[in-house]
């Protein structure tokens, strides 16, 4: 694997396949991180869809994006260089999403999506909260069975998971019973 601006290689054609469900008009939650960053940098250029986001690594990936961007606002976490807090909170609280794509640190049939920051696990649940379409987790298969500090989302408030061919089967066979529908990039990791 090989890594662009933190990100392995292998999770790209994730981004790029969780990055081609947003679609025209569409007004999409996108949360901090290296995956979720790199969904950012491969939205397509269309001004009619609208990104509101707490990642600032995105931003910067972004440089002048051809789409609506904007950062919620709020106190600064260096950890995740995100943003988060009441300001973040009372900014999201005025939006209600279309879609809502995030990022997460583990998933677990028993504990669902979790985070290892309380400022960031609050965020992601008031994006999940105002939006009225898709929830969509962006993962690896190495995030399964992996459980970190704070919830953000019980396997049944998923809609779509997008991961790579490496997921294990059993837990793709449970997901699916859960209405979990999961999408699987096409590209293997020789090519990436």
């Amino acid at each position: 694997y090989g890594t662009v601006t933190g990100v392995q290689t292998c999770a790209l054609p994730i981004c790029a396949l969780a990055a081609s469900l947003i679609e025209k008009d569409d007004i999409v939650f996108i949360n901090s991180g290296t995956t979720t960053t790199q969904v950012i940098r491969h939205t397509r250029a269309d001004p009619s869809i609208a990104l509101f986001t707490n990642n600032l690594s995105g931003a910067l990936e972004a440089g002048e994006p051809v789409f609506q961007y904007y950062l919620v606002g709020g106190e600064f976490q260096p950890r995740s260089n995100s943003l988060a807090g009441r300001f973040a909170m009372e900014n999201l609280g005025q939006v209600y999403a279309t879609k809502c794509i995030l990022g997460v640190d583990g998933i677990s049939a028993r504990h669902g999506c979790t985070v290892p920051s309380n400022a960031e696990a609050e965020v992601m649940r008031q994006m999940i909260k105002h939006t009225k379409g898709e929830i969509i987790i962006v993962a690896d298969h190495s995030k399964w069975g992996m459980v970190s500090n704070f919830q953000i989302a019980a396997i049944e408030e998923i809609d779509k998971l997008v991961t790579d061919a490496e997921f294990d089967r059993a837990a793709v066979e449970l997901l699916e019973s859960r209405g979990v529908q999961i999408l699987v990039t096409s590209t293997s990791l020789a090519n990436t």
